[in-house]
């Protein structure tokens, strides 16, 4: 609350106004605004995402339950699991966009999110690690700007580019003209992002405020000079100067009230799409395990029905696994999701990344057993790692349509918000982890798949989705991987010869960013463009192929 601050405060507001007056004379275009979503961990994605067959020409895959979206039934109980699709404009995709969730204008269908989606698959590093591949895919190429660094260098925001929570080493922030990112606690991140500009509450801080008046004035003086200037950058500013002047004095005096409406709003939605029961082929019936499925594990296989959380935890056959949900939540991705609406509604950040972590509380009652099963002894609370190395297919297939509901319906809620101050028109959501996920074929769990990766990319800026460019092997891995992969292909005529790297989704973000430079194209060209507000493939829709040539 420094009087210095606030003037350096003030004046960094007015320099903002006055850049993007002359902008606006100039008729220049700046970035739209960007909001990145990590999902640590490298969450199975085939039901969100991470599309296979997507239309009947396409060829037949070899069945692989790891990759199941639902379950089948007969006589009331489960019976296997299976891919059942769903058709959206002529498109093949998962089941989960069939579903509806509660949003807090009402029910609505995930499947809203598909007109304005685009899926980049079929692309790899050809190195495993996980926080290496997720920075890689931010920062594919040295010495050039990353994606959340080439937005700020485009922007004339307040402040270019924030993060909440820090990404450590998942992250890579790169500016080519010295823009730095603001990290921020999740806890508490725009009171953190705007500290020494909030309204004072205590007798001091009333004083101070008083104090500041100076500052104001100088500010406002500062920008009625500049508007008086004789020229269009000047006569564009002059026409804003009370709007510029009611934006200084608001600071973040309406902050507090935004964020005790906002913060539990998302938090309620997010945990009611992720709890919700009754979900058509997912959890309409018990799920139980069936005891002639349950193998024992001890330095043998392990199982379809158990989860992996740091410990392999199974499921006894008298337990319905509908009731671990009850107090299951997705970390800190509400928070997140909290932040970007303010920063991006109130013009504050262009460049936004955010975080949805794992599923915790997911509730298992432990069972131990060397040769069989016993009587459940105690329970757990359990993150639900998403790097699901022996997480079963019957687990995943309940467990992750109830992460990606929770995902789908935050996000469904952004959208709504940033609508109805026209900011989603200007804005792309990316999604990305740290990569894809080979699958066994015996249904017990996956490894990484650094060599399968996919991205996704929602925006107002375009409709008539959706849009799926790169290629995918119909081929995939030999052994214990065979069947259906989602291996990354080669792209015909496209100027990075065999499997893509993470350079070609992030020339293709680049390009739907509308940024004044691509600094990726020469070296992997856009796969899209937005044309008439449509997006038109440059390589042609992505396809199942022969091969991973």
């Amino acid at each position: 609350m420094s009087p210095l601050f606030l003037d350096a405060f003030l004046t960094t507001l007015v320099n903002d106004f006055t850049t993007r007056a002359m902008a606006e004379a100039n008729s220049q275009t700046t970035a739209r605004n960007y909001i990145s979503v990590m999902m640590p961990g490298a969450p199975m994605r085939y039901m969100f995402d991470h599309w296979l067959k997507t239309s009947a020409t396409d060829g037949e895959l070899q069945y692989n339950p790891m990759t199941g979206n639902s379950y089948s039934y007969s006589n009331g109980s489960i019976s296997g699991v299976g891919v059942k699709y769903h058709t959206y404009n002529n498109m093949l995709v998962p089941h989960l966009f069939s579903q509806n969730v509660q949003l807090s204008s009402g029910s609505a269908s995930i499947s809203k999110l598909l007109d304005n989606m685009l899926v980049i698959r079929g692309y790899g590093t050809g190195v495993d690690g996980h926080a290496a591949n997720s920075a890689k895919q931010m920062a594919p190429l040295g010495g050039v700007p990353s994606l959340a660094g080439l937005v700020a260098d485009n922007s004339s925001k307040i402040f270019e580019a924030v993060q909440a929570p820090a990404r450590g080493a998942f992250s890579s922030f790169i500016s080519q003209k010295g823009k730095a990112v603001n990290v921020l606690p999740i806890n508490d991140p725009l009171k953190t992002l705007l500290v020494g500009f909030s309204k004072p509450t205590s007798m001091e801080g009333r004083s101070l405020k008083e104090r500041n008046a100076d500052a104001f004035d100088k500010a406002k003086r500062n920008l009625a000079s500049k508007g008086a200037e004789m020229n269009p950058a000047s006569k564009i500013l002059n026409a804003g100067l009370s709007n510029a002047e009611a934006l200084m004095k608001k600071g973040i005096g309406n902050l507090d009230a935004y964020m005790q409406e906002a913060l539990p709003r998302y938090q309620r939605i997010v945990a009611d799409a992720v709890r919700s029961l009754n979900v058509d082929s997912i959890s309409v019936n018990p799920i139980v395990a069936d005891s002639n499925l349950i193998l024992n594990g001890v330095g043998g296989e392990r199982f379809n029905w158990g989860i992996q959380s740091g410990d392999i935890y199974l499921f006894g056959p008298d337990y319905d696994m509908r009731n671990a949900l009850t107090n299951a939540f997705i970390g800190v991705y509400a928070e997140g999701l909290a932040m970007a609406e303010y920063v991006i509604n109130e013009n504050l950040a262009q460049s936004v990344e955010i975080m949805a972590t794992s599923l915790f509380n997911f509730f298992v009652p432990r069972v131990e057993s060397s040769s069989g099963y016993k009587t459940p002894v105690g329970a757990a609370n359990l993150e639900l790692i998403l790097d699901m190395h022996a997480t079963g297919s019957h687990t995943n297939v309940f467990a992750f349509n109830a992460y990606y509901r929770g995902i789908a319906a935050g996000l469904l809620e952004l959208i709504s918000k940033l609508k109805a101050k026209n900011t989603f028109s200007n804005t792309l959501i990316q999604f990305t982890s740290d990569f894809g996920r080979i699958t066994r074929t015996s249904s017990t769990g996956s490894d990484h798949g650094f060599n399968q990766m996919v991205t996704s990319a929602i925006s107002g800026a375009f409709t008539g989705g959706p849009y799926v460019v790169g290629n995918v092997s119909r081929g995939g891995l030999n052994g214990d991987y065979a069947g259906t992969q989602g291996l990354g292909a080669s792209i015909r005529d496209y100027n990075q010869k065999g499997r893509p790297t993470p350079l070609a989704p992030a020339s293709t973000i680049a390009e739907l960013l509308s940024v004044d430079h691509n600094p990726y194209s020469n070296l992997a060209a856009p796969l899209v463009k937005i044309r008439d507000g449509k997006l038109e493939y440059e390589f042609g829709k992505g396809a199942i192929v022969e091969t991973a040539e």
